[in-house]
């Protein structure tokens, strides 16, 4: 499990700055 932690950890971080991305893109469309 501990192995599989920081692997979570950086797949949050990249969901959180995709969709942050995403965001941006509809305000800029906005």
């Amino acid at each position: 499990m501990t192995v599989y932690e920081p692997v979570i950890k950086d797949n949050e971080v990249i969901g959180i700055l995709f969709v942050a991305y995403n965001f941006d893109k509809l305000y800029k469309i906005l």
